[in-house]
């Protein structure tokens, strides 16, 4: 299916009420209902429980929840959906590119299987600076709690969840363990990674080496690297010669251009500290809340506890057999690391200092091929009433970086035995830190380039 090649030969429904416009009447007519005060809606309610919505269709998809499984006409092939829309959707995975009937953009090369993902495409930043569409013409889905706004419903939906109680909110739980939460699509990728034998795993592998992920978004991020620069579909920042390969990172990119004032900030109620990503602000709270408030993620091998699961995950890997390790190698070199973060860095040894994307400063001469070197470099020319200041609990220091506080709380207040010690595995040698077993390796021969 091909589109118009102007946007203006598109006849649009307009709503009387506001700027939204639509294509499709259904679709301005399930936006008026948005207008009308609840009792006046035409509710389809579930009789087994309290769902209701504004649309047949939504019902008919719920009513499947409550059927049984031999009740449900499961189709052949090992895929297997309670809805007929889910298999057709899977259907076009086995159709080769000239059997499928594509949407295609009219504004760039862009083409699509799915019509609602086409439209996704004509809203987000996936061609040069901007969308495709002017953001006067864009229908806002606002937040009536706060200042957020979305493109997408499904996103004011999922933000909506952090104004409910607690208590009011439909809670998906695991079947096999004590995890919980607000989203259903989490709770089937949860079920995946922790309880999913790996050989029922649906694996998705790449054709030129060994690599192989449960996500195909990632296989196809994976597969970009094997091309040449020159077929590459860069992604380009309308502002300035920024350029990526993916529309994520275009998009963080772009929040570099915006003016603050501009910004949707996540505040702190008890500091000043504000932050433009909801995750962070999570994860600053803590810094508010006492030990024994705070969820720990504990090691059942060792005393090791870390508030942040990342740490917690990177933590386990000093558990695992080097053998059973997934280790990232470089393609240049011997090297290989646990962390694709650090392979990222070490590559950058490798690449003639013309080619790397240096991170200067404005007020001194200083760069850096690490964006998080910078940033540690600029508190040095704050003023020391702006810099946030981390404190130690046992006694009065104080320092501009967390690590270096932990530092300190582990030479100054911990004993050996609260201590987690890294040890070396070819001789008797310990450290409290890693970065001295890194220094210590070197000294070993077969011992150089592992990343503990």
């Amino acid at each position: 299916m091909v589109f118009h090649n102007d946007a203006s030969q598109i006849e649009r429904l307009k709503c009387y009420l506001c700027d939204f416009k639509a294509t499709e009447k259904s679709s301005l007519k399930l936006h008026m209902s948005v207008y009308m005060d609840p009792c006046e809606i035409k509710w389809f309610e579930c009789d087994s429980c309290s769902f209701k919505a504004k649309r047949k269709d939504r019902l008919t998809w719920h009513s499947a929840v409550h059927k049984d499984a031999s009740q449900i006409k499961w189709f052949r092939c090992d895929f297997k959906a309670k809805q007929s829309s889910g298999l057709l959707s899977h259907i076009l995975i086995h159709k080769s590119a000239s059997e499928i009937e594509w949407f295609e953009c009219y504004s760039c090369d862009y083409k699509a299987k799915r019509q609602r993902t086409l439209n996704c495409h004509m809203l987000t930043l996936t061609h040069i600076s901007s969308s495709h569409k002017d953001p006067l013409e864009i229908s806002w889905h606002r937040c009536e709690s706060c200042d957020y706004k979305s493109r997408f419903r499904g996103n004011l939906n999922t933000h909506k969840l952090i104004h409910k109680d607690p208590s009011i909110i439909r809670w998906f739980n695991c079947d096999l363990c004590d995890y919980r939460t607000k989203h259903k699509k989490n709770i089937k990728h949860h079920t995946a990674v922790k309880h999913q034998d790996p050989s029922e795993k649906r694996w998705y592998s790449c054709e030129l080496c060994d690599y192989k992920s449960t996500k195909k978004r990632q296989l196809r991020y994976h597969t970009s690297k094997h091309k040449e620069q020159s077929d590459t579909k860069w992604l380009l920042c309308g502002s300035c010669d920024f350029k990526s390969k993916l529309g994520s990172t275009l998009r963080k990119h772009m929040l570099s251009h915006e003016d603050p004032s501009e910004k949707a900030w996540h505040k702190c109620d008890l500091c000043d500290y504000k932050t433009t990503k909801r995750y962070a602000l999570v994860t600053h709270m803590t810094v508010h809340k006492d030990v024994s408030e705070i969820k720990l993620y504990e090691c059942n091998q060792c005393g090791y506890k870390a508030k942040r699961k990342g740490y917690f995950s990177k933590h386990m890997l000093t558990h695992k057999d080097p053998s059973e390790r997934r280790w990232h190698h470089c393609t240049l070199c011997d090297y290989k690391v646990m962390t694709r973060t650090h392979l990222k860095i070490h590559m950058l040894t490798h690449k003639n200092p013309a080619e790397i994307e240096w991170h200067v400063c404005e007020s001194c001469g200083f760069k850096s091929k690490q964006k998080d070197i910078l940033k540690r470099h600029m508190l040095t020319h704050k003023d020391p009433s702006e810099v946030k200041w981390y404190k130690c609990d046992f006694c009065d220091y104080k320092s501009k970086r967390s690590t270096n506080v932990n530092v300190h709380v582990i030479s100054r207040h911990k004993g050996d035995a609260e201590v987690e010690w890294h040890r070396c595995e070819l001789c008797p040698f310990k450290s409290k830190f890693k970065y001295y077993l890194k220094k210590h390796l070197g000294k070993h021969k077969d011992g150089v380039g592992l990343e503990v």
